[in-house]
């Protein structure tokens, strides 16, 4: 499509005729007119012509006259112009026609509502998404994507808790996806020929600046790590309550939380393996929550078991009265929620800064990497790959006097 500068360009330096272009639009408002019109159009016998028209509110039909065919056809097609652009496939309605197919053919509804969520957030509302879909050019998306970034087209949807300034680039990959599943979505529909989302850059100084993590908030150190699973013990001898009993166990173990709470006995095999198939899901919509017969990542794996967690578990086998579950609280399968709340509990108790369960996590994959295993060892051991492992699980969990002290004896 040709932008209004453009055009004004082309007139002013005569490539396009004016009386010629003004005549080919008409022609078309014509066209378009004759082509919507149902009616016949008459000439009465003082001149003037008439015709009718259904008014959309009532469904009745109207008179309409006019004092040439000319003119006749000039109000017919103000008329029927709001359905001409009805019919154009913008952006917005793109977007309701792959949601509309997400929600068919995505198995996770969490997926389709964090969607829905980002839409809200960063495109509802946009002049920018009335476009027609066949029309778009990569320079505008790309002006359009950028002016996204720096969270101008933010909505505010956090109840006064605006969050100001540029995205984080994770961020923006979830956002953009949106955008990317639209373009797709329209191709294999043959709506449009390219993706204009394609191979599109931008500069890493639109993104906000990555705050980089720090081992005392991401892991357990040493000492750290002793203290939590004393604690953890010492309530467990008191109630025999397996929430206590499943951190220290997942030091060992690095699971993920919905993968710890849904282990059954059963996976428990030959002593020291222990299969890993399943998770707890929770449907963010309806906040139902269940077990489904999958890894976060559909794949499952088998940890082998240290000395240590063999010990753990021979424990809690001969403690628990369950015959499925692991991890359980009066009979039932103990759920992320209760487990986590056992982390609340611990930093309430010691006045400290909570470190959840994903944090155990870390810890592990960190001990293993620290005991000398391999990043590609470690990675499979929690179910990751090896570029996630290092980029965010391999963090040092020695304490500082540990290692100022390697440090003295490497320089004695």
């Amino acid at each position: 499509m040709m932008d209004t500068l453009s055009l004004q360009d082309a007139l002013s330096w005569g490539i396009l005729d004016e009386d010629s272009l003004r005549q080919q639009i008409e022609m078309k408002r014509k066209e378009v007119a004759l082509q919507h019109h149902p009616y016949k159009i008459s000439e009465l016998p003082n001149g003037r012509w008439q015709t009718y028209v259904r008014d959309e509110a009532t469904g009745k039909l109207k008179q309409v006259k006019a004092a040439s065919y000319d003119k006749m056809l000039s109000k017919l097609y103000s008329t029927y112009k709001a359905i001409v652009a009805s019919n154009t496939l913008t952006l917005t309605k793109l977007y309701e026609k792959w949601l509309a197919y997400r929600k068919e053919t995505v198995a996770n509804p969490n997926t389709v509502l964090r969607d829905e969520q980002h839409y809200k957030r960063y495109f509802e509302g946009q002049d920018f998404f009335e476009k027609d879909v066949t029309q778009i050019h990569r320079p505008e998306l790309k002006a359009f994507c950028c002016s996204v970034i720096r969270g101008e087209t933010m909505n505010d949807r956090t109840r006064g808790k605006k969050k100001e300034g540029p995205m984080s680039r994770k961020e923006w990959g979830n956002v953009k996806a949106i955008l990317n599943g639209m373009f797709i979505y329209a191709i294999e529909n043959e709506w449009i020929q390219i993706n204009p989302l394609n191979n599109m850059t931008f500069d890493r100084g639109l993104f906000r600046p990555v705050t980089h993590r720090d081992k005392t908030t991401q892991v357990f150190n040493t000492e750290e790590e002793a203290e939590f699973k004393a604690w953890c013990l010492e309530r467990y001898d008191e109630t025999k309550d397996t929430a206590y009993m499943l951190p220290v166990l997942n030091f060992h173990l690095g699971l993920r939380i919905g993968e710890a709470v849904t282990l059954k006995w059963s996976d428990w095999r030959d002593n020291r393996y222990l299969d890993i198939q399943r998770t707890e899901f929770k449907n963010r919509g309806s906040y139902e929550i269940s077990v489904a017969d999958h890894t976060k990542t559909f794949k499952p794996r088998t940890v082998l078991l240290s000395k240590t967690a063999v010990s753990i578990l021979t424990r809690l086998k001969a403690d628990t009265q369950s015959e499925e579950w692991i991890f359980t609280r009066k009979g039932e399968r103990l759920t992320e929620r209760q487990a986590n709340y056992v982390f609340e509990k611990y930093s309430g108790a010691k006045g400290k800064k909570t470190k959840f369960s994903h944090k155990v996590r870390k810890t592990c994959g960190s001990n293993m990497r620290k005991a000398g295993f391999t990043s590609k060892q470690c990675a499979d051991y929690l179910g990751n790959s090896v570029r996630v492992f290092e980029e965010h699980y391999e963090y040092d969990t020695e304490t500082d006097q540990e290692f100022l002290a390697r440090l003295d004896a490497m320089t004695a």
